[in-house]
């Protein structure tokens, strides 16, 4: 009977058993982390907050603490005192996993017709859900107080609630939504969204980006603003697009923020619907607007080259332990798709924003470009199957699209686009333009004399991309920039020399005009570029013979070993023709490297016809 006696107790504060249910289905949080976020450290507390703190830490008797924490909340007056009390980290609600499982069993005791006179509580147990039932009160007050203000019909006050809304952020649990307390406001912000006063539109387009809200319920709202708004509203709307991202990426990445946080399934169903609501503002008259609804586009192709190459089972999936299984797969399979498919039909969009009026526009096009050719890459390397592919002979219902082929889609409507932008007087739109072109690989062809043309750029980044971006495409292709490529072998740095020489020894014996060029770059800079000179005339074959005599040279009189050994290997390739160079081998005999005897040796014999 004792153990009755304490969970009668504990709902003596509370109004019913409605109220019982709805603080029992909370989902347990993590105030306990040492790294969450809190409210700012220049922020004071108040005396009433100090109280209760002191409270929460105090008796473990049932009854007294159930008397001090009533008076304790309410000594508790206004927002500052409310929102400051939610955040301590002091409320005992969460406890072990027994007493989580506890709680949700009695859930699902109510939910049947069970009462709560036949649980049975050890004192251990009724003490966290005492706490929950006290800081359920508490929200319960704050949630009063903002929501009057929001259905106010004073813009002060309106503007005030959104504010408040939008600085506690997903700070606060909450006890009806994993998504935090603040999130619970998205409706009634959504409806302030047609407010006719701009002021109160800004607020509640601010709010919601930064309150985890509900994608398909933010997005859309966020969408009719950027339609018909104003220039401010909708300069809000298209900044609260790019917070969504920003916030949940933020909280996916963090155990802070009391135990808020978000799964891989939250990440790609934000991207995909600010991607869907970003889309309306890229041909807006405002480049600002233009800009941010580009950005919000960036975001998500980051968010999608971000999980791709780390796929892990969501969060809120039990037992959180367990290795990814082959249904999983399929379901993260799934989502990714839908968000290529999604992005592919940004592909031509973005390419109009490639010549757009504004350079920060332009740039920021290219960067969303980019993250969506990097994530594709990452399907290619990872191997990631698409959903149809996945579910033959499974029984799985699944998106029958390939998200990497999506996205190659995408990326090849902006093409033309991104080849002109080869020539924007922005260095940053130019590099964006000839990164995407490298990661996309063969197919990037159609680009090759342009990328030839980049190889000039004054840009030392821009110039080694364009080489590597060649060095991707078909020598059959490429083979017109061969001239441009030789001449950059003596490029001021470094790494466009290697990229052009790996070039060079990719295209094989399409890249015979470069011979003159990298007969002179066997004996300049760094034992690195002259090594892989030699690796491209290697790669030549006997329409570089006329280098011979250079490679005997540095057989002979490099300082390096590892010049001497390639000059004796490429030699060798070349058999016979390479009769001139033996005085040379038969010296190499005697070089101080085995590594180099032994490649001399290979050579000499070759030079006789078998």
């Amino acid at each position: 009977m004792r153990k009755f006696k304490y969970f009668r107790q504990i709902f003596t504060c509370l109004p019913g058993l409605a109220t019982a249910v709805a603080l029992l289905s909370v989902p347990l949080t993590a105030r306990g982390q040492d790294d969450r976020l809190s409210t700012k450290e220049e922020e004071r507390s108040t005396p009433a907050v100090d109280a209760l703190k002191d409270a929460l830490r105090g008796s473990e008797e049932l009854e007294d603490r159930r008397k001090i924490l009533r008076e304790r909340v309410n000594d508790l007056k206004g927002v500052r005192d409310l929102r400051l009390a939610l955040l301590l980290r002091d409320w005992r609600d969460e406890g072990s996993r027994e007493v989580r499982d506890l709680a949700a069993s009695l859930d699902r005791a109510l939910a049947l017709g069970g009462a709560l006179e036949f649980a049975a509580l050890r004192p251990e147990e009724a003490v966290p859900l005492l706490d929950r039932s006290m800081h359920k009160e508490v929200e319960a007050r704050l949630t009063r107080i903002i929501l009057n203000g929001l259905k106010s019909r004073e813009p002060a006050r309106q503007i005030a609630s959104a504010t408040v809304l939008a600085e506690l952020g997903a700070q606060i649990p909450a006890t009806s939504s994993r998504r935090g307390f603040a999130s619970t406001f998205a409706p009634e912000l959504t409806k302030l969204l047609k407010d006719k006063n701009p002021e109160v539109v800004d607020s509640a387009a601010r709010a919601l980006g930064r309150i985890n809200a509900d994608p398909r319920v933010a997005a859309p709202a966020l969408q009719q603003v950027i339609q018909s708004g104003q220039d401010s509203e909708k300069q809000a709307a298209a900044a609260s697009l790019v917070s969504m991202i920003r916030n949940v990426e933020r909280l996916a990445k963090t155990l802070a923020n009391l135990g808020v946080k978000a799964t891989q399934g939250d990440r790609l169903r934000v991207a995909e619907s600010v991607v869907i609501a970003a889309n309306t503002g890229l041909t807006d008259s405002n480049a600002a607007v233009r800009r941010l609804c580009v950005e919000a586009i960036a975001l998500a192709g980051a968010t999608l080259e971000d999980i791709i190459p780390n796929l892990r089972p969501a969060p809120d999936v039990t037992p959180m332990d367990r290795t990814l299984t082959e249904e999983d797969s399929i379901g993260a399979a799934a989502e990714i798709a839908v968000l290529a498919d999604v992005l592919e039909k940004r592909g031509q969009p973005l390419a109009a924003r490639l010549k757009d009026s504004d350079v920060e526009t332009r740039w920021m096009a290219g960067r969303a470009l980019r993250e969506i050719a990097s994530a594709r890459s990452w399907l290619i390397r990872r191997g990631t199957p698409s959903p149809a592919r996945m579910k033959e002979g499974k029984g799985i219902a699944a998106p029958g699209s390939d998200p990497e082929d999506s996205l190659r889609k995408g990326l090849l409507a902006a093409l033309p686009a991104l080849t002109a932008s080869l020539s924007d007087p922005d260095v940053r739109v130019r590099l964006e333009a000839v990164t995407v072109l490298d990661l996309i690989g063969p197919e990037a062809r159609p680009a090759a004399r342009d990328l030839a043309q980049a190889l000039k750029d004054p840009d030392i980044f821009v110039r080694w991309a364009a080489a590597r971006a060649l060095g991707n495409i078909d020598a059959a292709d490429g083979k017109v920039a061969v001239p441009s490529l030789g001449r950059q072998l003596f490029d001021p740095d470094l790494d466009p020399r290697l990229a052009a020489a790996a070039t060079l020894e990719h295209y094989g014996k399409e890249s015979a005009a470069a011979v003159p060029y990298l007969t002179r770059a066997v004996s300049v800079g760094d034992a690195e570029i002259r090594v892989a000179v030699i690796h491209a005339l290697e790669a030549i074959g006997p329409e570089a013979k006329s280098a011979i005599p250079a490679l005997a040279q540095a057989l002979s009189d490099d300082p390096d070993d590892r010049v001497r050994q390639a000059a004796a290997e490429a030699l060798s390739s070349f058999g016979p023709l390479a009769k001139a160079a033996e005085p040379a081998l038969r010296r190499a005999l005697d070089d101080s490297e085995s590594t180099v005897r032994k490649a001399a040796s290979s050579a000499l014999l070759n030079l006789e016809k078998e």
